[in-house]
C-alpha cells in the first residue's frame, strides 16, 4: 500500500466511525475492528512501512 493510499484509508475509516457515531449516538457495534485497521496503519506508518510511488523501497 503506497503512503497515499494508506492516509486515504486512515481517513475513511475514521471519518466513516465518526459519521456512525453521530448518527447512532454510541459507538458502532463493530467498532473494536475498525479501530484495530486504524491502529495497524498508524502503526505501519510511524515505522515507515508503506511503498513510495515509483519505486519498490518499503522505507524511505
Amino acid at each position: 500500500m503506497t503512503l497515499n493510499e494508506s492516509v486515504y484509508r486512515l481517513s475513511e475509516l475514521a471519518c466513516g466511525m465518526e459519521m456512525d457515531v453521530y448518527r447512532l449516538g454510541r459507538m458502532p457495534d463493530d467498532y473494536k475492528p475498525r479501530l484495530q485497521q486504524i491502529r495497524r496503519i498508524c502503526n505501519k506508518l510511524l515505522i515507515g512501512e508503506y511503498e513510495v510511488e515509483g519505486t519498490d523501497d518499503a522505507d524511505d
